[in-house]
């Protein structure tokens, strides 16, 4: 046993943030991965942070994950590098391009650690920003805006068409959406970001999916996360949280497909014991004493194991290679459903009511995001719980030491 959940050392594995289609993510993957830098300074205070990233990533993704990094707060602008991809040539911008941005939310969002992102790396790719205009949400103008574009969190960055933009704005503009770092319509473009402040519908009820692989790193650090929010909420008729896992698995010779059904079946079959289960699991990633000392049921085990690999076809997929992913990975079809309907790539994914969110991993602001969601937040929405983000090393839930709000997944 490991120390901790390291991927196959013999196989690639990108650290990375924005998820595709099961369809699309094999596509990607017979690709040579290119890589680029995103150097991040906060506050004077300079915080170096390399990560890796395949060549068609979703840069407006990549932006949105710093709102949900290790910096929380936003003490001073925030510098993003420009991107530079070999599989696809960003425009260079000549400097004499003069906009104005928009920054659709209430006041003092214009200062937000999102906004200043965006900013910044309009900036450091050569357009002049001549003025930055707040619209309040709440008015007539950003409730039209909000109709248009189906907005469900602020602060949100636009830029209107009607500045007359040169080609070389519209040529970056182009390139950004392209990438899935702005949205467009005819009027503006726009930051589609899933965080922030949620002022989208609200819901009578709330239901969250979890997609793991249960030996990333990731997927270990969003479930100890979630596991004290899906204490909280146990014995609630008003949030639904379930743990499902991503259609390929990356580290099988760490035993994670055996891992990941024997967590499926457990939380099928055996609901009571599965958070008791799931707690010791992260621990250490013993799964036979987790087994023994939270009085799983072996025979109902052995028996749901054994329909789910008839079903899913698990043994028959980790065995033969030549049905693997691309020839990396086997694939795990449990929730395979579930991962075409969301276009979920990696661990871990969240989607809430059928919508893929990205919430930062404390259980604190698991909880909230929940909550704010909700038409009628029950009393466990009152109850506060750990700030702190969990580490991706084997640890107790409640060992926040060497934790960080981490934006990375495995896929």
């Amino acid at each position: 046993m490991t120390d901790t959940p390291t991927p196959e050392s013999n196989r690639p594995e990108s650290v990375s943030s924005r998820d595709t289609s099961p369809s699309a993510h094999a596509g990607r993957k017979m690709q040579d991965a290119h890589v680029i830098a995103l150097a991040i300074v906060i506050a004077g205070l300079l915080i170096s942070v390399t990560i890796f990233l395949s060549a068609n990533m979703a840069a407006g993704y990549i932006l949105a994950q710093l709102k949900n990094g290790s910096a929380v707060s936003h003490p001073g602008p925030v510098v993003v590098s420009n991107f530079n991809s070999t599989s696809q040539s960003k425009p260079q911008p000549a400097v004499s391009n003069s906009i104005v941005v928009a920054i659709l939310g209430s006041e003092g969002d214009e200062n937000s650690q999102i906004v200043q992102a965006y900013v910044n790396y309009f900036e450091k790719s050569g357009l002049n920003i001549s003025d930055v205009n707040l619209v309040d949400y709440t008015s007539a103008e950003g409730q039209a805006i909000i109709g248009e574009t189906g907005l469900e969190y602020v602060p949100a960055v636009l830029i209107f068409t009607n500045q007359n933009l040169n080609e070389t704005a519209l040529d970056l503009f182009t390139y950004l959406a392209q990438q899935g770092a702005l949205a467009e319509t005819d009027a503006y473009y726009y930051s589609p970001i899933s965080s922030g402040e949620y002022i989208g519908p609200l819901y009578d009820h709330g239901d969250l999916e979890v997609f793991i692989m249960s030996y990333c790193p990731y997927g270990l650090q969003m479930q100890k996360a979630v596991i004290p929010v899906m204490e909280l909420f146990q014995d609630s008729d008003d949030v639904d949280i379930e743990l499902k896992f991503v259609y390929y698995a990356m580290h099988p010779t760490s035993g994670e497909v055996e891992e990941n059904t024997r967590q499926y079946c457990i939380q099928k079959e055996q609901p009571e014991v599965f958070l008791g289960y799931l707690t010791c699991f992260v621990e250490a990633g013993d799964s036979e004493g987790c087994l023994n000392s939270t009085g799983v049921d072996r025979e109902k085990l052995d028996a749901c194991y054994a329909a789910a690999d008839e079903e899913f076809l698990i043994t028959e997929n980790l065995n033969d290679k030549s049905l693997w992913l691309n020839g990396y990975y086997p694939r795990y079809n449990v929730n395979l459903e579930e991962n075409t309907r969301y276009e979920v790539g990696g661990s871990p994914t969240l989607v809430f009511n059928g919508k893929e969110v990205s919430w930062p991993r404390t259980p604190e602001a698991i909880k909230e995001n929940i909550c704010s969601m909700l038409e009628n937040p029950p009393a466990e929405c009152q109850q506060e719980l750990s700030t702190s983000a969990p580490g991706t090393r084997w640890g107790a839930v409640d060992d926040y030491s060497g934790g960080s709000a981490s934006t990375g997944s495995c896929e």
